[in-house]
């Protein structure tokens, strides 16, 4: 591990590269945690380096998350009930220093989020299954991209 001092993150260092003759790749720790979901570690954006971050905090306890209550799924099936509670934490994560404001949960994005290896149809088709049953409700798009905001629904 090393602190870049000019951004003043923690990165971890891949020496396999080095051995090569290339030279070695320095990740942030947030990506490398983005890793296990996505299964290849990439450069996220800020934003999404964001929310990684805020996991791997809360995995090691040194971040606790807010308090997030979503209307019960009433016949979940176990990959449903796996998206309700990746989507559960990121609500309660996002909601420690912004309350109340929506997700996004891309089709992109959930598959990694839950470590699931969910097709995009098969992750729409679940979001809609949570938004039918009303778990979640849309919320917007988010500002330069189509991703679909999300907010908790209302119990029936």
């Amino acid at each position: 591990m090393w602190r870049d001092e000019r951004t003043g993150l923690w990165k971890l260092c891949c020496w396999c590269a080095k051995r090569d003759g290339s030279e070695q790749t320095y990740w942030r720790v947030a990506d490398v945690r983005a890793a296990r979901g996505y299964g290849v570690v990439k450069w996220r954006s800020g934003y999404e380096a964001t929310v990684w971050y805020r996991r791997l905090w809360q995995e090691v306890g040194l971040l606790s998350p807010a308090s997030v209550t979503l209307p019960p799924l009433e016949t979940p099936g176990d990959a449903l009930a796996v998206m309700y509670a990746g989507l559960a934490l990121l609500f309660a994560l996002r909601w420690i220093t912004n309350p109340g404001e929506p997700v996004t949960f891309a089709r992109s994005f959930a598959p990694a989020w839950c470590e699931q290896s969910w097709t995009p149809t098969e992750t729409y088709d679940r979001i809609n299954k949570l938004s039918d049953a009303g778990v979640i409700k849309r919320a917007g798009t988010a500002p330069k991209s189509r991703s679909l905001l999300w907010l908790p629904g209302v119990a029936r």
